[in-house]
């Protein structure tokens, strides 16, 4: 998922864990347990694949933890786990 006009990265990462705890609702396709990886836009990228591929690195490091996680990528302080 992209998200335009997020500055903060307090913003994204609230909106990570509302994803989450969404998802962690019951409903009737089978989805085990969601990882997301954030990237800031802020971070220099000039091509949106540069931008996919972190984002996408940061979802894995979210699944090896565990999943039903977020990281942000580049950053080893923010992460969280539902329930």
């Amino acid at each position: 998922m992209l998200v335009d006009g997020v500055t903060e990265i307090g913003a994204v990462t609230s909106l990570a864990a509302r994803i989450q705890h969404e998802l962690a609702q019951p409903f009737s396709i089978d989805v085990a347990t969601p990882s997301i990886g954030i990237v800031m836009m802020d971070s220099g990228y000039r091509r949106g694949e540069d931008l996919l591929r972190d984002a996408d690195a940061a979802m894995y490091r979210a699944k090896e933890a565990g999943g039903a996680r977020f990281r942000v990528f580049g950053t080893s302080v923010i992460n969280s786990r539902t329930g």
